[in-house]
This record gives structure tokens, sequence and C-alpha cells, in this order.
């Protein structure tokens, strides 16, 4: 088993903000305000995923070790996997919608 040693800000910089990044670029001007609403759904769904997270956390089932995280903890969960949250879902929508953009287009006329 190979153990790895990326921090964990690091590891979501690579694989959450930065893909993000590509996908929201790839949408700039498509975007019209009702997209915007969206967010609503990403902080709802941010939160309850930290809530359950917590939950593992504080019950031992989900592990951070202390030496790959900043320190800066908020309830059970290091101030990174509330970002992580964030991002995946964030990602996740945006991901789907660039898609479904793709497949039907008339859809989005």
């Amino acid at each position: 088993m190979v153990e790895s040693t990326v921090p964990y800000l690091l590891f979501v910089i690579l694989f959450m903000a930065l893909p993000l990044v590509l996908v929201v670029v790839r949408l700039r001007g498509s975007l019209r305000t009702r997209h915007y609403a969206a967010l609503i759904l990403v902080l709802f769904l941010s939160v309850y995923i930290a809530l359950w997270s917590n939950f593992m956390a504080a019950r031992g089932v989900q592990y951070f070790d202390g030496s790959r995280v900043l320190g800066l903890t908020v309830g059970f969960l290091p101030i990174e996997h509330y970002l992580f949250l964030v991002l995946q879902v964030a990602l996740v929508g945006a991901s789907l919608y660039l898609l479904w953009r793709r497949i039907y287009p008339g859809d989005f006329e």
C-alpha cells in the first residue's frame, strides 16, 4: 500500500477547485439569473452533508490525520473538509448542468 503525503488542502484545490473553475469558465455566458438560484441548493446540501460528516467524525467513523490538515476545526471537522463539501456539491451540479446542456440543447433555447 502506498502512503499518501498530500495535504488535504492541496487535494481540495487540485481535485475540486480547479475542475470547478474549468466547468464555470466553460459555462460562462450561458448562465442566467435563474441558474444562480442553484446556489441555495448548494448551500443547503453542503450544510446537510456537513452535519452528517460531523456526526460521523464524532463517532470515530471519519478521521482526519492531524499532520495533513491545517488544524483549524469547526465542530469535529477540519476547515478543509467544509471547503471540500461545498466545492464537491457545486462541481457535481455544474458538471451535470454542462452535460445536460450538451445532451438536450433544446432545453436551453
